[in-house]
């Protein structure tokens, strides 16, 4: 798919940090662009929102209604001459919720996210923003002292959301997952307040749509969501807003996914008049104690830039480009003071587009898409203070010269290739693992910013390639990211190298096999620490099934398992 030569994106601003986010997102947007040949075009706002505190500002009830009410009517306006125009794409930063959430119950809002757990099983959450209690008016009573508020549900918009919701999970499943099958949803409401009324619609749904439709309370579904064998298949989430915003935070806690502060979510319309309108929005907040200084941190704009682009102007590969590009900025320790460093948002922004486009440069934004095979190589700890201290150094060197040709021969075959470090810093240790330094008299590997950290010899990563740290574990899926990364880009089949094969190498197929994942490792590619190579080997065989092959085996090694064009 080509991507577009042009794009008309709607820009609506609200106060606080609301301006500085706005130059940021048409800076990276056209940034982004240009490699395509993809022109952007905005059409704006004309008003400023009120943010949370600058109504506070205010200080007047009925001021604050007033404006309240103005952003709404002029929201709402914006939203419906934007989906005449053609607009593919809305961003907008943070605004008063008030004004929002009436402009989402009036258009029929909903945000949709999908979350991987594991290859076999995700979940899809569709948050229901046209009722509840986050709908509704507000009625003060004359003395001041109270105040009602009206919410309604409707099965018209029931029946929208739910048709919706089963569309978005198969459209998902089927770009990512072959031969996954809905045929159950669940709704997460206070349904046993409404006289029943809630199952009796559920019946029509079910036999509507042909699949098993679920009512269940918000702590039923939390103790379902963490439980120790978390979710179960694909699983289709309705959810009330109620439950679902309380519950963001904990899910991209669950999932690996980062804190609110980088996040960014879509949410679409889905009232005839604008149907299907697509509105970008950071997580966070408006930020307001941060107005003017400079440092609000740019990550989620700069997130929703690279899904609007990727999702609407079939720019393909810039969402790899931009999760590169950050993670090239976190090794280099360029973070804004929320992400403990000291970068302000312009030099957070130039850092990260010469990033970009230094991975652009390197890899064609083509080959940066979809994985073209679910393997990837995965090479572990493979860093100077290991390699060097070995006490044979022949074995190793015959190892090292295995790792470097694997590495190049999977480059070659267009395989992944993932590299993990161990950083053994006193301060990321673990009380247990303190005691055994102590008793046994070990000191620290691998110590940040040392040269012993570094990884070993000529083979390096490319800008195209990613690393994950390991804080005092060996397992690389307790590394913040790994295993989010293998689900985002499809990945089913690890073939695992590096040091050593009874410690790491060994903690990462356990790690893969308890998760889901197929596992290969190379022998001739790892080193055993306090067990034979052979020993380990044997047992990671038994044990976790894995497969061993021989290091003179390479080209059925990285020869892909199952191309995605084939999937």
């Amino acid at each position: 798919m080509s991507p577009m030569s042009s794009i008309l994106v709607g820009l609506a601003v609200g106060a606080g940090t609301g301006p500085e986010l706005a130059e940021v997102f048409e800076q990276v947007i056209h940034a982004l662009a240009a490699p395509y040949g993809t022109k952007v075009d905005f059409f704006r706002s004309t008003r400023i929102y009120n943010s949370y505190s600058s109504l506070l500002a205010v200080n007047e009830t009925d001021a604050v209604t007033e404006e309240t009410r103005q952003d709404t009517i002029h929201y709402r306006q914006f939203c419906e001459e934007a989906a005449a125009r053609g607009v593919r794409a809305i961003f907008r930063t943070s605004i008063s919720a008030q004004a929002l959430y009436l402009v989402r119950e009036q258009l029929e809002a909903v945000k949709c996210e999908h979350y991987w757990q594991s290859p076999t099983a995700s979940l899809v959450l569709v948050r229901d923003q046209a009722q509840g209690f986050y709908s509704g008016e507000n009625e003060v009573h004359e003395d001041g002292r109270a105040v009602s508020r009206t919410v309604h549900f409707r099965k018209a918009i029931f029946d929208r959301i739910i048709a919706f919701g089963l569309a978005r999970a198969r459209q998902f499943l089927g770009e990512k997952t072959k031969g996954a099958v809905i045929d159950t949803i669940t709704l997460v409401y206070k349904f046993h307040l409404f006289d029943g009324l809630f199952l009796q619609w559920a019946r029509d749904w079910e036999q509507t749509h042909g699949v098993t439709v679920r009512c269940v309370q918000g702590d039923t579904m939390n103790r379902n969501l963490l439980a120790a064998g978390g979710i179960e298949g694909h699983q289709v989430l309705i959810a009330a807003n109620e439950y679902a915003d309380l519950m963001q935070t904990i899910l991209l806690d669950r999932f690996g996914l980062g804190a609110q502060e980088g996040a960014c979510a879509e949410n679409i319309y889905l009232h005839p008049t604008v149907q299907g309108l697509s509105e970008w929005q950071t997580a966070h907040g408006s930020a307001d104690d941060l107005t003017g200084q400079g440092i609000v941190n740019p990550t989620a704009t700069i997130r929703a830039v690279a899904a609007i682009l990727e999702d609407k102007a079939q720019c393909v590969g810039v969402k790899r480009i931009t999760d590169l590009a950050l993670h090239q900025l976190a090794l280099q320790g360029v973070q804004t003071p929320d992400q403990g460093g000291s970068a302000t948002t312009l030099a957070f922004v130039e850092g990260f587009l010469g990033a970009a486009a230094a991975v652009t440069s390197a890899t064609p934004p083509a080959i940066l898409s979809a994985a073209e095979s679910d393997t990837a190589l995965v090479v572990v700890d493979f860093q100077n203070d290991f390699v060097t201290q070995y006490p044979q150094p022949r074995e190793m060197m015959r190892v090292s010269a295995n790792i470097a040709q694997l590495v190049d021969r999977a480059r070659q075959a267009h395989l992944e290739v993932i590299w993990v470090r161990f950083l053994g810093d006193t301060e990321y240790q673990p009380r247990g693992w303190r005691q055994r330094n102590q008793e046994q008299q070990r000191k620290p590997w691998c110590l940040r910013g040392t040269w012993g950290a570094e990884l070993f010899g000529a083979v390096q990563p490319r800008a195209q390639e990613r690393q994950f740290e390991k804080r005092a574990c060996y397992d690389p899926f307790l590394a913040p990211g790994f295993e989010h990364y293998l689900l985002e880009r499809r990945l089913e089949h690890l073939v695992v190298v590096g040091l050593f094969t009874d410690v790491c190498v060994d903690a990462t197929v356990r790690g893969a096999f308890q998760r889901g994942w197929l596992t290969t490792v190379v022998k001739g590619c790892t080193a055993g620490h306090h067990f034979t190579e052979d020993q380990w080997l044997a047992y990671m065989q038994r044990v976790y099934g894995t497969k061993v092959t021989e290091v003179t085996e390479l080209e059925g090694v990285l020869e892909p398992r199952e191309t995605k064009a084939e999937a």
